[in-house]
């Protein structure tokens, strides 16, 4: 039970986080919500696809190639981190 709550590195401020995608667009989004409901339908009018789950923390290996900073500010400012491929991300302030 105890090892269920780190991830592989054992960033013990790791967190489960979930990835979408958004069909073809190159959207992706990483919600703190396993079902997504929290992700805007307005910018994926296809509907978000569910990819994985993954422990997110600054010392886990990201299963996609954007760093984990980010995406836990997001998460922690608004419960996501949505970014296009070769665009700016959105979802944090900073």
């Amino acid at each position: 039970m105890l090892a269920s709550l780190y991830g592989p590195a054992g960033d013990i401020d790791a967190t489960e986080a979930y990835l979408f995608e958004c069909g073809c667009d190159q959207l992706f989004a990483v919600s703190d919500d396993q079902t997504g409901a929290n992700l805007p339908p307005h910018l994926c009018l296809e509907g978000w696809q569910f990819k994985l789950s993954f422990a997110l923390g600054v010392r886990e290996a990201m299963p996609i190639a954007i760093a984990p900073e980010p995406v836990l500010r997001g998460l922690r400012s608004v419960g996501y981190y949505i970014w296009r491929v070769g665009r700016n991300p959105s979802g944090t302030t900073q």
